[in-house]
């Protein structure tokens, strides 16, 4: 059997497994609402990009589904509160802050009425990401990609957009000393106050890498909430400071997606 057909076969399990799932899942109570994450919005192919029909695709029919979007630090009070299930709204987060958040998504965005969470390396807004990636993200040239301005970033706020940081350098956190982690996170969020006027409640740990220090450094530092690559939803009962999302790596699969949004996988099994 070729690689092609297994692949195919493969998409096929997937497509008759989560429609089914997604079926299940229109008859079950609501649940909390999904935190879907992306990178970039560009046509390379890479495992953290979607091109911009993937991503109107997606975003069209969340709108035609009745969707509306909470930023996370909406998501985050309301979770506080305990008033925090609702079947129709949906979180959307951008790492890194690649400018065509800016250029690409944030008209599509726009056009829906949808407004998301951008988690920005502070020292490097305006200028091309330098951090070191994986060898799959520098193959197809994501390891040097314009990133949005502090004038695009005012001008989002002025949209509804909600901005978070992503550290200043975007270090792998656990192997910094404890001077490192909180030079890192005061940094950033002080300097991302200071240029967008209003306070950067949220955190995401870069390369999802965090430990349990880090998480109680992350907290000292003043921010209300972090996310991590954690798969899933999230619950009244869950740690703020290690929020679940959905990566958008998911959605290759239109079933797939889908049962990610209704619920029917990454659905919380604890209240």
């Amino acid at each position: 059997m070729t690689m092609t057909l297994k692949r195919r076969l493969r998409e096929s399990a997937k497509t008759v497994v989560f429609g089914g799932l997604t079926a299940v899942a229109r008859c079950l109570p609501p649940d909390a609402p999904p935190v879907l994450t992306y990178h970039s919005i560009d046509p390379s192919g890479s495992p953290i990009s979607r091109t911009p029909d993937e991503f109107r695709r997606e975003m069209q029919y969340l709108h035609d589904q009745g969707f509306q979007t909470w930023t996370l630090g909406q998501l985050v009070d309301r979770i506080v509160t305990g008033n925090w299930q609702d079947e129709r709204r949906f979180v959307i987060t951008f790492d890194d802050g690649f400018e065509n958040v800016w250029s690409v998504a944030g008209p599509i965005l726009a056009e829906f009425g949808f407004a998301a969470t951008i988690f920005l390396v502070s020292d490097y807004v305006g200028r091309e990401s330098g951090w070191p990636v994986s060898e799959r993200v520098t193959t197809y040239g994501l390891d040097r990609v314009p990133l949005l301005s502090w004038s695009h970033a005012r001008q989002m706020v002025k949209e509804g957009f909600e901005f978070g940081s992503h550290t200043a350098t975007h270090p792998r956190m656990t192997e910094l000393t404890a001077d490192q982690l909180d030079e890192e996170l005061n940094r950033s969020r002080q300097t991302i106050e200071q240029q967008l006027g209003e306070a950067c409640r949220t955190f995401c740990y870069p390369f999802g890498s965090f430990s349990p220090s880090v998480r109680d450094a992350v907290r000292k530092a003043g921010y209300e909430a972090a996310a991590s690559l954690r798969f899933g939803r999230n619950t009244s009962v869950d740690d703020l400071y290690e929020l679940r999302r959905i990566g958008s790596a998911r959605f290759r699969n239109w079933q797939v997606f889908r049962a990610c949004l209704h619920g029917g996988w990454g659905r919380t099994t604890h209240r």
